[in-house]
């Protein structure tokens, strides 16, 4: 079975969210992973935001820190989706 993922973002002031990327991989860990990537980039790009993932049926809201500097922490973006996705902790194997 194929895990579906999307990536979106809550720009300032408006209550809709905007979908920046997504797709299909083969597993819940590549799916995962994929959108971790995703997220990445979109945070790079756009800065610190409040961010939606979705990875199969669960959706996670992430909102980058900052360092004691106050720049913008990317580091462990992916490591923070892993302790919160349910399946996470199955060594990545699939759920079904």
């Amino acid at each position: 079975m194929h895990t579906t993922w999307r990536l979106g973002v809550l720009p300032g002031g408006v209550e809709n969210v905007v979908v920046l990327a997504g797709g299909h991989q083969a597993t819940d860990a590549g799916a995962l992973a994929a959108a971790a990537d995703a997220l990445h980039t979109a945070a790079a790009r756009l800065g610190r935001r409040e961010y939606r993932v979705t990875v199969g049926d669960t959706e996670i809201i992430v909102i980058p820190g900052l360092t004691e500097d106050g720049a913008l922490d990317l580091t462990d973006l992916g490591d923070a989706l892993e302790a919160v996705w349910p399946a996470a902790g199955d060594g990545g194997h699939d759920r079904y």
